[in-house]
């Protein structure tokens, strides 16, 4: 996953240490509703996401978010697990190109 390239629409880079910090404990909550099977509040934040990630220069989390979403929508549990868990890794190797 190459992410190098990721960077945030000026005037927006002094908040994305923020925004990221904030979808790691956004993620906590998707897991707990992971485990309580309740796909509809995973759903709602993957909508959120999809929405406003990029231009904070989270390409890649802005295209996961949407294929999460599609997923609740189907109902695959399978898939939106294996999502999660793409997310938790690029969350964490995101942390590495931010300053």
């Amino acid at each position: 996953m190459d992410i190098s390239n990721e960077k945030a629409v000026q005037g927006l880079e002094v908040f994305a240490q923020n925004f990221h910090n904030d979808r790691v404990q956004e993620l906590k909550d998707i897991k707990s509703f992971y485990q309580a099977e309740n796909l509809q509040k995973i759903k709602a934040i993957a909508h959120k996401w999809k929405g406003y990630s990029a231009p904070y220069g989270f390409n890649t989390l802005e295209k996961l978010s949407i294929e999460l979403e599609n997923e609740t929508i189907k109902e695959n549990k399978l898939k939106v697990g294996e999502l999660i868990e793409q997310i938790e890794n690029y969350l964490n190797l995101k942390r590495k190109y931010l300053h």
